[in-house]
């Protein structure tokens, strides 16, 4: 049987608002925990629910969606971290597929089913992110 070092990263996320976007501040949270985990032999890291997006940020999340791609600067930056350790990491965020400019209407109150996607190669190192919908 193989072994598999499970980091789990229970941060408190930075809510987003109509003016304060919470991904810069929460990406960088997220790298110096990606960095804490792996430096203690963590292979697999799984965030929070939402944390990227701001959990609780509600209303205001579709103002700050991701993309399902590494063309997203935050996921492209979270994917190139994964490859230079070669580690892997859960996480789900909120993102924007399928549509072109954010409803925060449609979200409110909704239920969403997550899509599991894998960005990039696994054999490397890789985001594993669960997408909701909105």
């Amino acid at each position: 049987m193989r072994e598999l070092a499970i980091g789990i990263c229970q941060l408190t996320s930075a809510i987003g608002s109509a003016d304060y976007d919470p991904r810069p501040d929460n990406l960088e949270k997220a790298l110096k925990a990606i960095a804490e985990t792996a430096e203690q032999g963590a292979k697999l890291i799984v965030f929070g629910e939402i944390y990227l997006n701001g959990y609780e940020t509600n209303e205001f999340t579709p103002l700050y969606l991701l993309a399902e791609s590494d063309d997203d600067p935050y996921v492209a930056r979270l994917v190139q971290e994964a490859r230079d350790r070669e580690i892997f990491f859960l996480l789900e965020v909120v993102s924007d597929a399928g549509r072109d400019e954010p409803d925060p209407a449609r979200h409110a109150g909704e239920r969403h089913s997550l899509h599991p996607v894998v960005i990039e190669d696994v054999a490397r190192g890789a985001m594993i992110a669960c997408f909701l919908r909105s």
